[in-house]
């Protein structure tokens, strides 16, 4: 029994034929097949290249936006600004513009038979002044001028009080009435009171007084004002 097993495997084995391996095709498919893994490797390690570069590029031309930095500017506080201080040739200056711009404004404004007295003049730090008299066969006015830069009028009360606004753009105040009396026991005063400020910043402030028994006649309303508009810094 054993014969007959032995004898029948034996004739099997040699009816069989041993699998031929064909291997070329071998290494051309495990080629293949790396050569696919190398490029899909590369192909990984170019989109995780592009990935971060774009990240990167999205970061430079979009970065964050910043806060604006808050404006720590504050306006001076009133009161306490510094003026720059004219030197000694700056008064000198402007004192012989105000005496001229006075001796031009008294030649236009005056009416006949009207002249000016010797008037005082000086510049000080931060403004000009006049003062002097312009007389007729009547008798004299005391009239005086201050003259200075960046400066408001003074409060402006009707009836007895007018403002203007000239076609130059200056802006006139103007007053005329019985002042108080100097001193116990003189003669009462008219008195006439011109405010202006110009266009350019310059203010004046202007006055005049005479006697309150004086029956000729003085300028004219319109005349007193002409004097606003007669007058730089």
């Amino acid at each position: 029994m054993t014969d007959d097993v032995t004898r029948g495997l034996k004739l099997l084995a040699d009816e069989a034929e041993a699998a031929s391996v064909d291997t070329d095709a071998v290494i051309t498919a495990a080629t293949a097949l790396s050569r696919n893994r190398a490029i899909l490797t590369t192909a990984l390690a170019t989109l995780v290249v592009l990935c971060a570069l774009v990240v990167t590029l999205g970061a430079v031309k979009a970065p964050p936006p910043i806060a604006d930095k808050p404006d720590t500017r504050q306006p001076p506080v009133l009161g306490t600004e510094v003026a720059k201080l004219p030197t000694p040739e700056e008064q000198d200056r402007r004192r012989t513009s105000l005496h001229n711009m006075i001796i031009k404004a008294f030649g236009r404004i005056l009416p006949d038979g009207w002249k000016p007295s010797t008037f005082d003049f000086a510049c000080e730090q931060t403004h000009c002044w006049a003062e002097g008299e312009i007389h007729d066969a009547a008798g004299p006015i005391n009239i005086g001028f201050y003259v200075q830069g960046d400066y408001g009028t003074s409060s402006c009360y009707q009836p007895e009080c007018t403002k203007r606004l000239l076609e130059d753009g200056t802006i006139v105040t103007f007053s005329k009435g019985k002042g108080s009396l100097p001193s116990p026991g003189s003669e009462p005063e008219m008195r006439v009171s011109v405010g202006a400020v110009r266009p350019d910043g310059t203010s004046l402030s202007m006055y005049a007084s005479w006697p309150a028994s004086r029956t000729a006649p003085v300028l004219t309303d319109d005349q007193w004002r002409e004097f606003a508009t007669a007058f730089t810094f």
